[in-house]
């Protein structure tokens, strides 16, 4: 799949996401949608000069108050969401930037696992790390590469857009800064491009190791997002009665 058609996929999975045409997703400036899924907190996702903000009906004042009052540029300050859900318990999760790739990618190295064969992986890597590379993901589609027996790293295919094209990866402590997770991420990335023609790589903002391994393998930085649940809702406002006289 060439850059256009990257571009059309991912162009229209947001626009479904924000509830708008795909000509309009990327309109500059600040834009609020309501979020008709049961999830309690905010996505806001920043592209080029565009910020989108998805809240529940419980959070829409808060955040068309936020969007009034602030700068574009502002809205994607983890902090700037943080005061404006105080009271809620608010936590933020990201910023991560997402890549994606039409391919081709250079060629990988590794195979299909089974999830019984990730624990001797999983023994030897921080919970955090586990969870960030998708690896706790049941359905997940997975891969890995051993070195004289023993597997050093291990990608896998997470679901995006209704097909396992989000790619994780993760490598043991020990077999770092030896291209292990670049080999093996390739492969994951290379089977995702064949079956579905695109392949999504996250990455927190942070992380400059995975997003220089993403640029490696040739994945474009194409938006990022924040997303920000809270502990409770609000509770409603109640309505004064009508006055029936």
């Amino acid at each position: 799949m060439g850059n256009d058609g990257v571009d059309h996929v991912v162009d229209r999975f947001w626009a479904g996401v924000f509830g708008v045409g795909e000509d309009e997703v990327w309109r500059p400036g600040a834009h609020l949608s309501i979020d008709e899924t049961a999830w309690p907190g905010l996505l806001v996702v920043r592209f080029g000069e565009t910020v989108r903000v998805r809240a529940p009906e419980p959070l829409l004042g808060r955040a068309r108050a936020a969007i009034g009052s602030r700068a574009t540029d502002a809205l994607f300050d983890p902090a700037v969401w943080l005061e404006v859900l105080a009271g809620l318990d608010p936590k933020v999760l990201g910023p991560s930037v997402h890549a994606y790739s039409g391919g081709p990618v250079p060629r990988g190295a590794g195979e299909r696992l089974s999830r019984g064969e990730l624990d001797a992986l999983a023994a030897g890597v921080p919970e955090e790390e586990w969870q960030e590379a998708g690896m706790d993901n049941a359905d997940a589609v997975l891969f890995g590469l051993r070195r004289n027996g023993t597997l050093v790293a291990a990608a896998n295919l997470t679901t995006w857009d209704g097909a396992h094209t989000d790619v994780g990866v993760l490598t043991a402590p020990s077999a770092r800064g030896r291209g292990h997770g670049t080999a093996i991420a390739a492969t994951a990335a290379e089977h995702a491009i064949e079956e579905r023609g695109i392949a999504r790589w996250r990455a927190l903002a942070t992380n400059t190791a995975s997003r220089a391994m993403a640029a490696r393998l040739g994945f474009v930085a194409r938006g990022a997002h924040l997303a920000v649940p809270v502990g409770r809702l609000p509770e409603p406002v109640a309505r004064a009665p009508r006055d029936s006289g």
